[in-house]
């Protein structure tokens, strides 16, 4: 069970020597494994769960980029700060969102970028507890136009991939080249958001992303650390 504080109860029996919940041990009084010993604990909040975020995701609709996550479980979770950057590296905040403190069910935010840069801004979300700790999320990226390049690429930190972004491209195809031209590998881009690019079991260095586009061909440059 979870209060409204944070605090967690846990009921239930052990056979064994000791149980331990964070860093409480409780022991067997007559140290008999053949004897139950029936406990109630309670759990301050720092032995909880952090704010399990299930999804973080992005979209552009009339100039106006429109960001959307969802938590699965919050405990202690007093904001999220908005972060927002030119080139995916130097972030400022631009706003913040509320959260719900605690929580055991599916939760649902959004925000609007009003005032998004001409072209790709990247966002990422800080997560920030009642006691000051915070958390980042991964790092998402949102085009503001339909002009130029109908694709972008950025690289996604937490699963080690990258992942194509197409504003108006449906069932094209992007190839994967080594730097002397060799096709290694292809990608069907089966749909106008993102693609995962994944180079796993590819060695260190660069590769060439090619993508076809009717009579246009767009290549990006992956590096692979």
């Amino acid at each position: 069970a979870l209060d409204a504080s944070g605090n967690v109860y846990v009921a239930g029996y052990f056979y064994s020597s000791s149980v331990t919940f964070g860093s409480t041990t409780l022991t067997n009084a007559d140290n008999n494994s053949s004897t139950a010993e029936i406990f109630v604990a309670k759990l301050g909040p720092s032995v909880g769960l952090p704010v399990e975020l299930v999804s973080f995701t992005g979209e552009n609709k009339n100039n106006i980029n429109h960001l959307h996550w969802s938590t699965a479980s919050e405990i202690n979770n007093d904001y999220f700060v908005v972060e927002r950057s030119s080139n995916g590296i130097d972030f400022e905040n631009i706003g913040t969102v509320d959260g719900h403190g605690n929580s055991t069910q599916i939760i649902n935010y959004s925000y609007e970028d009003l005032s998004s840069l001409t072209g790709i801004n990247y966002y990422r979300l800080k997560q920030i507890d009642y006691d000051g700790e915070f958390e980042y999320s991964q790092i998402i990226a949102v085009r503001n136009n339909q002009s130029g390049n109908p694709c972008f690429v950025y690289a996604d930190e937490t699963a080690g991939n990258f992942i194509l972004s197409c504003n108006t491209l449906k069932n094209s195809q992007a190839q994967i080249l080594s730097m002397d031209g060799r096709i290694l590998k292809v990608i069907n881009i089966i749909d106008d958001s993102d693609n995962t690019v994944d180079l796993y079991g590819f060695a260190a260095g660069m590769y060439i992303l090619r993508i076809i586009d009717r009579e246009q061909i767009h290549n990006f440059k992956l590096i692979k650390n």
